[in-house]
């Protein structure tokens, strides 16, 4: 998990058409954003082939969802791509495990294996500014929320991996 002002970094590669490692053209361009909102917080880019990126955090809130969107030109072909997600600490004195009646789990699996230290979270609304409930997958990648009956959109972040977002669940 993330918190405000927390330093981080990841590095990414560029290729060209063919998808051969080839290092950029045009300097590549970071660029954070914060719930689907650019930040102005300051992505630095360094090295060559593997690149590093590198930002500070901005101040977050609990759930903010923050993302790496880096943009290159390799031969005069554009390409961009989400290098990193993560949610902002959710693990509060209020941790967000919900206020419903139904004891409702959600398990996250990647190839079939479950995926621990996943960030889930779950909206009411299809945009994800509703937070109801959220919290982090177990060794099996199962977490427990508290929801009532209804329609709800869960949605994942870990660093290195790559979620479709939401998943739309039925409580029961």
């Amino acid at each position: 998990m993330i918190k405000s002002g927390q330093a981080v970094a990841g590095i990414f590669v560029t290729l060209d058409s063919t998808g051969a490692l080839s290092a950029a053209t045009v300097v590549p361009v970071g660029t954070l954003y914060v719930n689907g909102v650019a930040n102005a917080a300051v992505v630095t880019i360094t090295g060559a082939n593997p690149y590093k990126w590198a930002l500070t955090l901005p101040t977050l809130a609990a759930g903010d969802i923050v993302q790496v969107y880096i943009m290159a030109t390799v031969a005069t072909v554009a390409t961009a791509a989400l290098v990193w997600a993560d949610v902002a600490d959710t693990k509060l004195a209020s941790d967000l495990l919900g206020a419903g009646a139904i004891t409702w789990t959600y398990t996250l699996t990647v190839a079939g294996q479950p995926l621990a230290d996943a960030q889930v979270w779950v909206t009411t609304d299809l945009a994800g500014a509703n937070i109801i409930a959220s919290g982090t997958t177990n060794q099996n990648g199962v977490v427990t929320f508290y929801l009532d009956a209804g329609t709800v959109y869960v949605w994942c972040a870990k660093s290195g991996y790559s979620f479709t977002n939401p998943d739309t669940e039925v409580v029961v």
